[in-house]
């Protein structure tokens, strides 16, 4: 595996190593949400049973998301 090594000046005040590691992580779980359906289907249930719109508002969203798809892969 290739390694990558990056000089960064101490007085910078910033936690490189944390920072880079947690960029890691980031991108580690973007690649998984966007493999695995089963994540995305937890995902997305998460931020709707944190959702504070009405089953109407949420209907209207979900045609509008769905029209705007559709023209988009057309």
């Amino acid at each position: 595996m290739p390694e990558l090594m990056v000089k960064v000046p101490e007085e910078s005040g910033v936690n490189w190593e944390r920072f880079l590691q947690r960029a890691v992580e980031l991108k580690v779980f973007e690649l998984e949400l966007k493999r695995s359906k089963g994540l995305q289907r937890v995902v997305m249930e998460y931020l709707a049973s944190k959702s504070k719109l009405s089953k109407k508002q949420a209907l209207k969203l979900g045609r509008l998301v769905n029209k705007g798809l559709s023209e988009r892969y057309r």
